[in-house]
């Protein structure tokens, strides 16, 4: 009896409805910012977060936030459809995050390292993206 070999890349990749497959990697990063962000911005509703932020940064932060947090979650949309626009999207999120923190006297290289791993990572895919 002949043994049959796993298909190539079956382990590392997910079916997406297009035919083409998304890689494990992506798959993961995107459920974990499909829960993460959704949860930031529900923290930007909580009147506590008003209560401290305010205060600390003025009332422009809380929206920046919001915007931050949207861009980022419509960029994993992007990206969890295997689209260019997601990684730009996620990646302007991040750099925009970078400044906004930046101008806010907030600004530490330890903040921007995972997202930036995140766009790299992600970048390695490039090519597989439409």
């Amino acid at each position: 009896m002949e043994q049959q070999q796993p298909s190539k890349g079956a382990a590392t990749s997910v079916p997406l409805a297009t035919g083409s497959k998304r890689p494990v990697l992506i798959t993961i990063l995107a459920v974990l910012s499909f829960i993460g962000y959704p949860l930031v911005f529900i923290n930007v509703l909580n009147p506590l977060a008003s209560a401290l932020f305010v205060p600390l940064y003025g009332s422009f932060y809380l929206p920046i936030m919001a915007v931050m947090s949207a861009l980022g979650f419509i960029g994993f949309i992007g990206l969890w459809q295997m689209k260019k626009w997601g990684l730009y999207l996620y990646a302007a999120s991040i750099v925009f995050s970078i400044l906004a923190n930046a101008l806010l006297g907030e600004f530490s290289w330890a903040n921007p390292i995972l997202p930036i791993v995140f766009v790299i990572l992600v970048g390695l895919y490039y090519k597989r993206m439409k």
